[in-house]
């Protein structure tokens, strides 16, 4: 048989951080990934939607973060396979949407520095995605 495959995948992250009132904040988070073929058929395209809403208090020294992963429930892998004897179709849903309620609290004296940060033992110039420590992903 023949054993050649052509292979083409791309896939989409987006996050969008917005304040909703003084010391709340909403995240958005969608990923998409497309088809793509594997050794004996292909993966279809996928995609999921992230929500965590945080809201600060206590001179923001503590938060409460509600999260929901795959917020519409659509993350779910679909695979045909296929030869010359066979050909299957699969589909994969993991418990994707998940809620999660955390409680924050940050001892001692909070420095902030706009211009600056630190990043895996690396100095950032401030490029970290708007909030890495709110990311949901």
């Amino acid at each position: 048989g023949d054993l050649n495959n052509d292979a083409f995948g791309a896939s989409i992250r987006l996050m969008n951080t917005n304040q909703l009132w003084k010391n709340a904040d909403v995240q958005l988070t969608t990923f998409w990934r497309s088809p793509r073929p594997i050794a004996q058929g292909r993966i279809d395209a996928f995609y999921a939607v992230n929500l965590a809403i945080r809201q600060r208090f206590l001179d923001r020294k503590a938060s409460i973060t509600l999260r929901v992963r795959d917020l519409f429930n659509t993350m779910q892998f679909e695979f045909v396979t296929e030869a010359d004897n066979f050909y299957q179709e699969r589909a994969r849903r993991r418990q994707s949407r998940i809620f999660n309620l955390a409680f924050s609290y940050r001892f001692g004296k909070i420095q902030r520095n706009t211009n600056r940060r630190r990043t895996n033992g690396r100095q950032n110039s401030g490029t970290d995605n708007g909030g890495s420590d709110f990311e949901i992903d």
